[in-house]
């Protein structure tokens, strides 16, 4: 019982820090096409 009710938060912690780390990947991906685009 005890371990349910920690386990939301920790979850709802874990899905926004991935969600995080697919955004600045994204956003590092992005910045490398931009570069690459510009120094042509």
């Amino acid at each position: 019982m005890k371990k349910e009710k920690r386990c939301p938060t920790k979850y709802i912690a874990n899905r926004a820090l991935s969600g995080l780390r697919k955004f600045i990947t994204i956003y590092k991906h992005r910045q490398i096409v931009d570069l690459a685009f510009k120094n042509e």
